[in-house]
């Protein structure tokens, strides 16, 4: 079992659905490398994945979504008339996990780290985050990161309601620094000449949500604004040396139905890391 090998700097994963195929592979590469980060946060797809990284189970992120992508049980519209939710919230969160291609719980209780989840509360509007490695095993935690608006239900927890993450703070780095980190490498999954336009989807949802959810209106209007100004900050920290950015070398689809073009996503992840992995260890102290 790998032990935390690196001291002051943090890992950060933006979300994406399907697009962090291009995570994984990165965080596969970290296994074989034997790099196990101190502080990781994130939101939606991004930090559910990291699970599989603490928990040491090289490969699992990448298989379950080439052997389940299509599977109705997983994802597809029949779910809305059960779960309210494009996947399917018992099956994807708790029978995956726990029965056909369980987690390592054992391994993921021992990590010694921080595994920060950024929800989006939707009473506030605001980002709260959750100790990820409190997480029963229901996954209740990554369902409430994952829940985009319209396509998921508002998760419930604790008497609160939460929506993705990625909702108010799609790049988790002012978490990161908030606990104290200085250094960080930082994995997106848009490419490099993406930026985020408003989007008619949450104009949509902060219509139908208005009156349920009246603080989440301004977060989704605004999230496109919030994107490009965390993109530019990370920008501004790999050009101080602070961090490390990887992203895609093209555009890569949120809701990627072809299996090869999921495992290309994966593969380029994986070589990216790896071609720059010299690098990366240096950054980290591991030389």
């Amino acid at each position: 079992m790998l032990d935390i090998n690196v001291k002051d700097v943090s890992l950060v994963l933006e979300g994406g659905t399907f697009r962090t195929v291009f995570t994984m592979g990165i965080l596969d590469a970290f296994l074989d490398e034997g790099i196990m980060m101190p502080h990781i946060s994130g939101v939606s797809a991004g930090i559910t994945y990291a699970g599989s990284y603490i928990s040491q189970q090289k490969g699992r992120n990448i298989q379950i979504l080439k052997k389940y992508r299509h599977d109705k049980r997983y994802m597809g519209v029949r779910n809305f008339l059960t779960d309210r939710s494009i996947f399917g919230l018992k099956f994807a969160y708790d029978t995956l996990v726990n029965e056909l291609e369980p987690m390592d719980w054992e391994i993921f209780r021992a990590y010694k780290g921080t595994m920060a989840v950024g929800v989006t509360n939707a009473r506030t509007g605001q980002i709260n985050y959750m100790d990820g490695l409190r997480m029963d095993k229901s996954c209740r935690m990554l369902q409430a990161t994952c829940a985009i608006p319209l396509l998921f239900p508002a998760i419930e927890m604790d008497g609160q309601y939460y929506y993705d993450g990625g909702v108010c703070e799609p790049i988790t780095i002012h978490k990161a620094e908030a606990d104290g980190y200085r250094r960080h490498i930082i994995i997106l999954t848009r490419d490099k000449t993406y930026v985020k336009e408003k989007s008619q989807s949450n104009e949509f949802a902060a219509k139908v949500l208005k009156r349920r959810f009246p603080n989440m209106v301004r977060p989704l209007l605004e999230r496109h604004d919030y994107y490009n100004e965390e993109v530019a900050y990370c920008n501004e920290l790999e050009a101080k040396g602070q961090a490390l950015l990887f992203r895609p070398d093209y555009p890569l689809v949120s809701m990627e139905k072809n299996i090869d073009k999921l495992q290309e996503g994966y593969d380029m992840g994986y070589r990216q890391a790896m071609a720059r992995m010299v690098e990366i260890k240096a950054f980290c102290g591991l030389n």
